[in-house]
C-alpha cells in the first residue's frame, strides 16, 4: 500500500520550494485551504497536481460498492452501494442487512429526499435527512469529493500524497480519511477502491468494487 509508511523526518525545503508547492496546491483547491505533508517515501505533486486537474472535469460518474457504518455515535449497518453522480445531483441506493430494508437518497444542491419502507421524508440537507432517517453520522456532502481522491473545495484540509501523486490521506471538516488502495484499471486516472473515514466515534467504510465514468 504506497505512502503509508510510517512518516520520517524530512530535510527542511528551501523557503522558495516550500513557497511553490504551497501556492501551487491553494491554485488547485478553489476556496480550500491545502496543507501538503510529507511521507516517508517522497511525494510526487507535479502527478497530484496533474491528478486533480483530471479529476476536476469529472462531473458526472457512478460506483457501486460496498459500505459500512459503526461507532458509539452513529446505527451500525453495512450493505451493498450504488451511487450516481451528476454536477451537484445525485442518487444513492443502498441494499443490504439495515433493518430499513433498501434506501433510496437523492439530492440536487437544493433538497434531499430519502425513501424506504418507513415512506418518503425530505430535507434541505442530505446528512441531516440521513441522520434523521437512518440514523448515520455520514459525511455525504464532502464525501462526494473524498471518494475521488481529493478535498472538498471548502475548508481546510491536510494531504498526505504519496510517491505515485495520489492522496494518501487527509484530514478535514473533523474527519480523518485514509486510503488502503486505488483502482489501477480506471481511466483517465486511478480512483480510490477502498478508504476509511473516521471520526470520534464514527467509522466509514467504503470498497469499491466498480467505477463508471461518463464523458
Amino acid at each position: 500500500m504506497s505512502g503509508f509508511s510510517r512518516p520520517v523526518r524530512m530535510p527542511a525545503p528551501s523557503a522558495t520550494r516550500l513557497l511553490a508547492i504551497v501556492i501551487a496546491l491553494l491554485a488547485l483547491g478553489g476556496c480550500a485551504s491545502w496543507q501538503p505533508a510529507t511521507t516517508a517515501s517522497a511525494p510526487d505533486f507535479q502527478r497530484w497536481r496533474q491528478r486533480v486537474a483530471v479529476i476536476n472535469d469529472m462531473t458526472e460518474w457512478q460506483l457501486n460498492g460496498r459500505i459500512s457504518v459503526s461507532g458509539e455515535a452513529t446505527e451500525d449497518a453495512q450493505g451493498k452501494l450504488a451511487w450516481q453522480q451528476r454536477d451537484r445531483a445525485f442518487k444513492l441506493n443502498v441494499r443490504g442487512p439495515f433493518g430499513i430494508g433498501a434506501t433510496r437518497i437523492a439530492g440536487d444542491g437544493q433538497s434531499v429526499t430519502v425513501k424506504n419502507k418507513d415512506g418518503e421524508y425530505y430535507a434541505a440537507n442530505a446528512e441531516v435527512a440521513i441522520r434523521e432517517q437512518i440514523g448515520w453520522q455520514v459525511p455525504i456532502d464532502s464525501l462526494r469529493y473524498w471518494v475521488l481522491g481529493r478535498p472538498a473545495p471548502e475548508g481546510i484540509a491536510k494531504l498526505v500524497i504519496n510517491s505515485r501523486g495520489q492522496l494518501a490521506s487527509i484530514t478535514q471538516h473533523g474527519w480523518s480519511v485514509a486510503y488502503a488502495e486505488y483502482d489501477e484499471a480506471t481511466r483517465p486516472v486511478d480512483l480510490p477502491k477502498r478508504l476509511v473515514a473516521t471520526r470520534p466515534g464514527v467509522q466509514v467504510r467504503l470498497a469499491i468494487d466498480a467505477w463508471r465514468l461518463n464523458p
